[in-house]
């Protein structure tokens, strides 16, 4: 194969070194990387199949122009808490930005004034493994010794990854009924025999607000209600983590409509992780929220003069601004209206071509018939089995849909065309 355009030969960096910078070799790679963006581009011109939202962030660049023009350039690191940073000597940081940020969206969430905490993450991968480790830690604080962590067969991968590989603590898969939300009888059978045969005494329980391929809700009132009928007492004997990746986004917004139930944290659910680059857009990043202060005892840092209880060190202290920007940037209730309403218009022009598709109600994932494997890649969509899926994201306007749907029509395959109602049955939210 050719050599990629980025690439810089051995030789080259081999005469680099001890002499400074190649001639011209900053300003080489740059037109490169132009060159191998632009090719990119065209063979993939929208992201549609995975939860990103890429509206007008470009805007965002003025974030970081606004600081690193006063800053010199310095690389905004936020290693320490963001409530406990005061008394270190690391001032190059945005941690008072970052605890702003936590505290609003604490409040949003319903979080008791001066009980909550958190901190910025690297994404949901981290969010779910601070929030499974809060539970499991203030059971380790208990006399309990025995701890399973629960979730179902449609949670993030990152859930079963921390379980097995990071925290290594005993944990069971639990059936979802047909709509993709976790089975509450199901899991009331499960922790009846945990308890009777393992000598299980607390359970560190994920939710999934939105799953992610389908948009799946698990009721977590049912949940809760049928842990216990089982004997399990919710408060004393439950860590219910939420893993909110993209609803966590607009859930407030819906429960504000009376359109979902709401959830508090330190009420119903205990932890919360929200991926910032999926609804929000314009950076990698996340939030790890706690209804209850933390039960992770941590170490002390004299280097950094804090206690330590994060999975993460270093963070980009531009997400924080970024964040805050952002949420000033939109009329977010107006993108989710628009974003629900070119779902719909999307099923419906699929529907007029004789194709099936599927979404929960609310939600904004539309679950269809796979296409060719070369039409999939053209425009990044998820695939799972025999379906794919488009998350009909803020970027995604009605002219884009058109050219999609357009495509769409010489590449359907007639084989996988026409699924079974049993393969596609209509899916609704449980709330």
């Amino acid at each position: 194969p050719s050599p990629s355009p980025l690439s810089t030969t051995p030789e080259r960096l081999e005469a680099s070194r001890g002499k400074g910078p190649l001639p011209h070799a900053f300003s080489d790679y740059l037109e490169a990387l132009r060159v191998s963006a632009s090719i990119s581009h065209r063979k993939h011109p929208v992201p549609m199949g995975y939860p990103m939202n890429h509206r007008e962030t470009n805007v965002l660049e003025q974030v970081t122009e606004a600081i690193r023009g006063v800053t010199n350039g310095e690389i905004l690191n936020n290693c320490a808490d963001p409530f406990d940073f005061e008394s270190s000597h690391w001032k190059s940081h945005t941690l008072e930005q970052e605890r702003q940020l936590i505290l609003c969206f604490l409040d949003e969430w319903g979080c008791q004034s001066g009980r909550g905490s958190g901190h910025v993450t690297t994404g949901g991968t981290e969010g779910n493994l601070e929030g499974i480790r809060a539970g499991i830690a203030r059971f380790e604080n208990s006399a309990a010794q025995k701890i399973l962590a629960l979730y179902s067969e449609h949670t993030h991968f990152s859930v079963k990854k921390i379980c097995d590989t990071q925290l290594r603590i005993p944990n069971a898969v639990i059936p979802t009924n047909p709509g993709g939300q976790m089975c509450p009888k199901e899991l009331a059978n499960v922790c009846k025999v945990a308890k009777a045969y393992m000598g299980i005494e607390k359970f560190v329980l994920t939710m999934t607000i939105g799953t992610t391929f389908t948009g799946a809700v698990d009721d977590v009132f049912a949940l809760t209600e049928s842990m216990g009928e089982a004997g399990i007492n919710r408060r004393a004997d439950v860590h219910i983590h939420a893993d909110a990746a993209l609803n966590g986004g607009f859930w407030n917004i819906l429960a504000a409509n009376g359109r979902v139930e709401r959830l508090r944290l330190g009420h119903e659910i205990d932890s919360l992780s929200i991926s910032g680059h999926k609804w929000y857009g314009g950076f990698i990043g996340g939030v790890v929220l706690m209804g209850n202060p933390p039960a992770v005892s941590g170490i002390q840092v004299p280097y950094l003069s804090f206690t330590d209880r994060m999975a993460s060190g270093s963070k980009d202290g531009l997400v924080a601004p970024k964040w805050h920007a952002r949420l000033r940037q939109f009329n977010w209730e107006e993108e989710l209206r628009r974003c629900e309403t070119n779902a719909q218009y999307l099923m419906t022009k699929l529907s007029e071509r004789n194709i099936q598709s599927a979404k929960h109600n609310p939600g904004i994932i539309v679950v269809f018939p796979k296409p060719s494997d070369e039409f999939c890649d053209r425009f990044q969509l998820a695939t799972q089995d025999q379906f794919a899926h488009v998350c009909v994201m803020p970027h995604i306007t009605v002219d884009i849909l058109d050219m999609f749907l357009d495509e769409l029509d010489s590449d359907i395959c007639p084989e996988v065309g026409k699924p079974s109602i049993e393969m596609m049955q209509p899916i609704q939210c449980s709330f």
